[in-house]
């Protein structure tokens, strides 16, 4: 384990719409190490497919735009040392098995979960978990449906344990979820005094 700020590298996971970018930037601003945005999904689908929302990419299209989401967060979590990220490698097979359930018996599908899975153990030296508190907002990009942020957090508890994944779940406000986080990190940091 990580004994200092200086290679810690903190993923914030959860469902759409439950606050990791605000958890992440506060944690940031309060650890003093980079915020590393996760989700390149937006850009992604606008460079490669004429901006078109999730919803209305093909099958093969979500197939291809969570492979290059995939790349573009490996590219940045190994170029940077110390970070917190709003996102996850995990997440990218649970939305595409979710939009593609057909998938989920295929080989290339089986690989990138492996593959997702052993990013998350290896690269992440913290993993906070959000839970589906936050009301859905409407940013005309995500899904508004409750229904599957219910699914994506059932799939990502489900995925974490099975693989005995370590994580940590923080609840409530933003300052509660910050007070929590930071509790978290110094006790499995063996902090020296002041670090924090």
């Amino acid at each position: 384990m990580t004994t200092n700020l200086s290679s810690i590298k903190i993923a914030i996971i959860a469902a759409h719409s439950t606050g990791k970018t605000t958890l992440a930037k506060a944690l940031s601003k309060k650890l003093k190490i980079s915020h590393i945005k996760s989700d390149f999904a937006r850009e992604i689908t606008k460079e490669k497919f004429n901006g078109k929302k999730l919803q209305e990419l093909t099958k093969k299209e979500f197939f291809n735009m969570e492979l290059s989401h995939y790349l573009k967060k490996l590219e940045v979590a190994v170029r940077n040392e110390a970070f917190v990220t709003d996102g996850g490698f995990i997440l990218s097979p649970i939305y595409l098995g979710l939009m593609n359930p057909e998938l989920l018996e295929e080989e290339k599908y089986i690989k990138f979960l492996d593959l997702c899975v052993k990013r998350t153990k290896n690269i992440y030296t913290h993993i906070i978990y959000l839970p589906p508190e936050i009301e859905l907002e409407d940013d005309n990009y995500r899904p508004m449906d409750e229904d599957l942020r219910v699914k994506v957090d059932e799939l990502l508890i489900n995925l974490l344990r099975y693989h005995d994944i370590k994580y940590r779940e923080v609840s409530g406000s933003v300052l509660d979820r910050v007070s929590q986080a930071i509790n978290y990190l110094k006790n499995s940091l063996n902090t020296r005094p002041g670090l924090f």
